[in-house]
């Protein structure tokens, strides 16, 4: 049985929040909008599974993630985004 969290991801106007930082990767959720988005932590982390299971290869003899998403009502983006081993997200 898997068991999600119920806070909230908010991000303020024209900006982006990063919500995780491991494994040489972030998950950053970006705000277009001129108010504030709040979205349920399960959705953003639904919407993270959907860009690993689309956005995955295989570079440099190790499979790499990255991607962008693009939601609407409210309108936001999902990005998963790789940095460099051993480099901060």
């Amino acid at each position: 049985m898997q068991h999600y969290g119920t806070g909230q991801c908010i991000v303020g106007p024209k900006s982006c929040g990063r919500f995780s930082c491991s494994y040489d990767n972030s998950i950053v959720m970006c705000n277009d909008n001129p108010f504030t988005v709040s979205i349920d932590a399960p959705t953003l982390a639904q919407n993270a599974f959907f860009i690993i299971q689309n956005c995955m290869s295989y570079a440099t003899g190790a499979w790499l993630t990255e991607g962008q998403a693009f939601y609407i009502n409210p309108s936001y983006n999902v990005l998963v985004k790789h940095t460099d081993a051993g480099k901060s997200c």
